[in-house]
């Protein structure tokens, strides 16, 4: 099953996302805060990354989505 990973710093949003996907028998890992999942991203390989990018430490602007951007192949919704 593929390993997704979900970055969203809204927790009323990102746990029920996870549990979904749980229940659908993904493996899943989430951070609240992106620079953790970023961190999380330089160790572990992931299939599919779900990130708000509307969040105080990331936005299209910043380096962490740059950053980001840079290391997946990225598809904007």
């Amino acid at each position: 099953m593929p390993h997704i990973l979900i970055v969203d710093d809204e927790k009323e949003i990102l746990d029920p996302l996870k549990e979904m996907l749980l229940s659908e028998g993904y493996k899943v890992s989430s951070y609240l805060n992106p620079q953790n999942a970023l961190d999380f991203l330089d160790k572990t390989n992931v299939d599919i990354a779900i990130f708000d990018i509307k969040m105080p430490e990331m936005n299209s602007n910043s380096g962490l989505c740059r950053g980001a951007i840079l290391e997946l192949s990225l598809i904007h919704i």
